[in-house]
């Protein structure tokens, strides 16, 4: 709400509390409340009028060409430029790298400025929408504007350089961290381009006043990131940054998990949850994705580069500093030669260790460090930026050892982000109780090598802000039984109030026949286990029964077959294997097949617009080879003639020795304790494996007029304890079969049935 409607509704409570008051004052109450009433009001109609006045200009101006062309005309401002965190300015003079004076916290003479320094922009109250893909979100704003809200909602999604940026100088760069760090280089080129007219320009979409007009055009109408991308290219105008300056006036914002989840990020950006709604879709992903994003590792290489950069830092300015900064920096010199030298014992040997935060700090002998007044030291004095400013400017004259570091990896590192600012976050998570999480050393051949990671174990402590201070949280997903563990482990630390709401599918129980395939068309038993796939015999009979499965399967199911594999691994050894026997090329007589890539390979979009425009093309259909868990597996739908059968080849169960995640097993176990402890720890690893299954499964049915087929090709799925964990959908429309002709016999009447009901 704005201040003035603040105003009306405190006045209107006054009023109440007044009722004894003489007549003049109840009167002169009265006047003031209709005053801010009135300006209420106004305010409202004047915003409404403003974003009207953009959507007709936007209207009569056709998005012609010939506007796009006048639009992209440069003003040559570089208000924008402060975003890239470094200063431009070269004037001979590297005191601007010098940390200010710091007052710690716990000092009588203690100031507040940092806190009053900046007049804030009113928000109004918003819904805050975030999700695991951008194509998620995409989804999510062309559902608001078909709504019947779409053409009064004010509504924008955010995004990363990698989605949202036009300058095909930055999209032209296949990484994101290479994208983000040209983006600043090019912000530090245009605000040096605003002092001296030789150098260059730098970025052309960041002209300050653009943005601003880009920002306000793009809560004119809801539009996804397809149509930002199109606007900022007409205007000439940052989209990156341009929807961040929408955030404030927006009643519904769109973005990413780690927009929301990662406090530092959600405070850069400008979202702000208090007295806010927030929506998390797929939210059966909140729990590792909070895990993910505040676990973090730091390797002996970026700890020596750190140490030496610091190092550096401390010789060039220590005589000119505050003796209490002298003091800090000291400290986290001192702590970074700490780690180096624990890290030293696990150089040239083999395996990982784990151990506890407290036990690490005792190894380390800095137990006795304060590390809490550390890290707001770091926060606060921003010393990890002011490093990385001297560091880079030290690179223009010569290559030090610092900014170098020893034996890195060979993978980019950005310079824009300081070895110490990544250490930094490491610093940070060793705050945390010793019960909420475990270090996780990796052993290398090299000091540079060896890596100590930080595990978060219990999520409820950095999801407890966000359930305090919003307005109301709503956790939404398709498959997120069983609930319990929700409120088991985010409510954990905050008790609130929780209700649970579910429904049933959109479909009728006719429009799906779902099996469990217990035996293959040998008529040995399917069990793909770990140690059944390590038998080389078994493992051979279980690649063969697989195979002809597929290929019995790709005889009576029309257009799209969808095989879900547990592992990349298991997928590639079985096509492998088909390929080798002669049975892809059988299957591929029937139906052409294509393949999931793993990371780094073909885009997941190119391969899915060349399935999806073989089966268009009605000549036999495809069949397509994915991976339970990975990117075809959520966020894709196969919906109609694309997904016509899906098949799970066995269960995807995580590997039980990995480190990690035992201890989050038996981090469950103590949590509950006594002889239910053990269960509880069993029960999330079953859990893993099948929320994973029914993302799979999910893929399928995507409308109520849709209709399709599920196999789940293996034994276990036949345990009550495994079945149960089966969304609920599909438990009306599921049967247990011995024999796969069964299935294929049963399959087959399916669609010669539902042909018959087509119009």
């Amino acid at each position: 709400p704005s201040a003035a409607a603040a105003a009306a509704a405190a006045a209107e409570m006054e009023i109440e509390a007044r009722n004894d008051e003489p007549a003049w004052v109840t009167e002169h109450v009265v006047k003031a409340s209709a005053e801010a009433v009135e300006r209420a009001k106004l305010e409202k109609v004047e915003q409404q009028e403003k974003f009207a006045r953009i959507r007709r200009v936007d209207r009569a101006r056709g998005e012609s060409k010939r506007a796009a062309k006048r639009l992209k005309v440069d003003s040559g401002a570089a208000g924008a430029a402060a975003d890239s965190g470094v200063g431009g300015e070269d004037d001979g003079d590297d005191g601007e790298f010098m940390v200010t004076d710091y007052i710690s916290e716990d000092e009588d003479t203690a100031s507040s400025s940092d806190d009053e320094d900046e007049e804030e922009t009113d928000h109004v109250t918003k819904i805050l929408f975030c999700s695991r893909t951008h194509s998620q979100l995409t989804q999510f704003m062309r559902e608001i504007r078909s709504s019947p809200f779409g053409e009064d909602a004010r509504a924008v999604v955010l995004g990363s350089r990698q989605t949202l940026c036009i300058n095909e100088k930055v999209t032209r760069l296949s990484s994101q961290a290479q994208m983000n760090d040209k983006c600043k280089d090019l912000q530090q080129k245009k605000a040096a381009a605003a002092d001296d007219e030789r150098k260059s320009a730098g970025c052309p979409f960041l002209d300050a006043k653009k943005v601003k007009s880009f920002g306000e055009r793009a809560l004119a109408r809801v539009q996804d990131v397809e149509e930002l991308l199109g606007l900022g290219n007409r205007t000439g105008a940052c989209p990156y940054y341009g929807t961040r300056s929408a955030i404030a006036e927006a009643e519904i914002v769109a973005m990413p998990y780690n927009l929301l989840l990662h406090k530092s990020t959600r405070e850069a950006v400008g979202i702000k949850i208090e007295g806010n709604i927030i929506l998390i879709d797929e939210a059966h992903n909140l729990l590792p994705s909070i895990e993910a994003i505040h676990s973090n590792a730091v390797s002996g290489s970026l700890l020596e580069r750190a140490h030496a950069q610091l190092l550096e830092y401390h010789s060039r300015y220590s005589l000119r500093m505050h003796p209490r900064n002298v003091t800090y920096v000291m400290q986290i010199m001192a702590v970074l030669k700490a780690f180096l030298e624990y890290a030293k014992k696990f150089a040239g040997k083999r395996g990982s260790t784990v151990i506890k935060v407290n036990a690490f700090l005792q190894g380390c002998m800095i137990d006795n460090v304060n590390l809490f007044k550390l890290a707001r030291y770091f926060e606060k004095s921003e010393i990890s930026k002011k490093v990385n400013g001297f560091v880079l400017k030290q690179e223009e004259t010569r290559p030090t050892v610092a900014s170098r570091g020893r034996g890195g990896a060979a993978d980019y590192v950005s310079k824009h982000v300081s070895a110490l600012k990544m250490t930094e976050s490491f610093f940070h998570s060793l705050t945390n109780a010793d019960k909420d999480g475990r270090l996780v050393i990796q052993s290398g051949p090299s000091l540079a090598a060896v890596s100590i990671k930080f595990l978060l174990l219990n999520p409820a402590v950095y999801f407890d802000e966000v359930l305090s201070k919003a307005r109301a949280v709503i956790l939404a997903g398709g498959t997120m039984s069983p609930m319990n563990q929700f409120s088991d482990e985010l409510c954990g630390v905050n008790k609130i109030k929780i209700d649970t709401f579910s429904c049933g599918h959109v479909i009728p129980p006719s429009s799906l026949a779902a099996a469990i395939l217990c035996k293959g068309p040998s008529g040995q038993p399917l069990e793909f286990t770990y140690e059944n796939r390590s038998n080389p015999v078994v493992a051979e009979r279980l690649l063969q029964d697989a195979g002809q499965l597929v290929l019995n399967l790709s005889k009576v199911v029309p257009d799209g077959l969808v095989v879900f594999f547990p592992s990349y691994d298991y997928e590639e050894k079985a096509h492998e294997y088909w390929q080798r026997k002669g049975v892809l090329g059988k299957i591929e007589a029937r139906k052409r097949v294509f393949r999931e890539a793993r990371s780094g390979g073909e885009p997941v979009d190119n391969i899915l617009a060349a399935y999806s425009k073989h089966i268009e093309a009605k000549s036999g259909g495809a069949v397509l080879l994915s991976v339970v868990g990975g990117k075809m597996s959520e966020g894709i739908n196969f919906k109609d003639d694309l997904g016509r059968c899906v098949v799970v080849i066995g269960l995807p169960f995580p590997n039980v020795n990995s480190p990690e995640l035992k201890e989050k097993m038996a981090f469950l176990d103590k949590q509950v304790g006594g002889e239910g402890g053990k269960q509880r720890g069993q029960e999330f690893y079953t859990n893993i494996c099948m929320k994973a299954v029914n993302q799979s499964i999910g893929r399928a049915i995507r409308h109520q007029n849709d209709y399709s087929t599920i196999v789940l090709a293996d034994a276990r799925y036949a345990r009550g304890s495994i079945q149960q964990k089966l969304s609920h959908w599909i438990h009306a429309s599921i049967n247990t079969y011995d024999s796969c002709g069964k299935v294929i016999k049963t399959w087959s009447q399916f669609f010669k049935d539902k042909a018959k009901a087509k119009p």
